[in-house]
């Protein structure tokens, strides 16, 4: 688990590769990430390529 304030992982292990996948995801979505979380609703975001 992963703060959208800061994308600090707050819990959880995963391998170093997977780590640093999530992160770079997070970076490219952390707005849209913020606004479901703020709006409470939620719809799907595109995976890495």
């Amino acid at each position: 688990m992963y703060s959208l304030i800061d994308m600090m992982k707050i819990n959880g292990d995963l391998p170093v590769k997977a780590e640093k996948l999530v992160l770079e995801w997070m970076k490219l979505h952390i707005d849209e990430l913020r606004e479901m979380w703020d709006s409470q609703s939620f719809k799907r975001i595109e995976p890495l390529e």
